[in-house]
């Protein structure tokens, strides 16, 4: 709520009037340019806007003219909420750490976890983040699977063109051994596999490109699974190659998984022909 004092000069109103709406104008433009930057850093994205809101504060504090109902001391941006998320600004750049692998385009994740008594509080996906290394993409579905027992192996899976998927996958409770295989043509890591335990306790994630093929083997009973792709499931695009390929030659850590029918009538990688093709940035 705004209110308004009188003043014993019209002209210091009108001062005092337009260089409020002065300052206020501009700690929202800048707020909300800095907010539309992703690459800006984030210290002076705060610094920029929580100096407009100060000014705007000093200059009506100070003529008695219009009291904002301290409302502008208080805007998230300004000293008063800052004071309290200090600790997340000066460490905002560690929340979480994107690793890249030698296998291009595909990237370890290790989010920072905050915990207490009570528990932890982690940022398992931030879109900011993503973007100032250089990765886009437009997530439009969230999977979730579980498996009751140890030893069930799923994979390897993947989606053609033009319905082929990148993926962001973790697990939430157990562990996984997860696996991911370069089916890009021209890559320099065609045909190589990467593989990384995944647990609901190291919170670790992995980016996964279009053109590789995915598949897990729980290490734990009542794992589960989740994970982001940024195309629809289409049955009609759904492939996959044998778990045990001797091309690839994955070491999984089970001699006889679990597995589904459909898992165990995949074919090999010699008898598929990948569609996927590398391409530099």
């Amino acid at each position: 709520m705004i209110i308004i004092s009188r003043t014993s000069n019209g002209r210091d109103f009108l001062f005092s009037s337009f260089l409020f709406f002065l300052f206020h104008l501009l700690f929202l433009f800048t707020k909300e340019w800095f907010s539309s930057c992703n690459s800006c850093n984030r210290d002076v994205m705060y610094a920029g806007s929580l100096g407009f809101g100060i000014a705007s504060c000093a200059v009506n504090a100070g003529r008695g003219v219009f009291l904002y109902n301290f409302r502008v001391c208080q805007h998230p941006w300004a000293p008063s909420a800052l004071a309290g998320r200090q600790q997340n600004v000066n460490h905002r750049d560690e929340v979480m750490e994107i690793i890249p692998t030698r296998f291009p385009g595909l990237w370890l994740i290790q989010p920072r976890v905050f915990q207490d008594n009570r528990g932890f509080f982690v940022e398992t996906y931030n879109e900011k983040d993503f973007i100032s290394h250089g990765i886009y993409y437009d997530f439009v579905q969230d999977n979730h699977a579980r498996s009751e027992r140890k030893g069930v192996l799923r994979g390897l899976h993947f989606q053609t063109p033009p319905a082929a998927q990148a993926k962001l996958v973790r697990v939430t409770r157990g562990a996984v051994f997860d696996v991911v295989v370069d089916f890009r043509k021209g890559s320099p890591t065609y045909g190589k596999w990467y593989g990384e335990e995944l647990s609901g306790k190291n919170f670790r994630q992995l980016l996964i490109p279009k053109g590789f093929a995915h598949g897990y083997v729980t290490l734990e009973p009542m794992t589960e699974f989740q994970y982001k792709v940024d195309a629809f499931y289409a049955p009609e695009h759904d492939a996959g190659v044998l778990w045990n390929d001797p091309t690839i030659a994955i070491p999984w850590p089970v001699d006889q998984p679990v597995l589904s029918e459909k898992d165990q009538g995949l074919p090999l990688m010699k008898d598929f022909e990948s569609p996927f093709v590398y391409s530099p940035v």
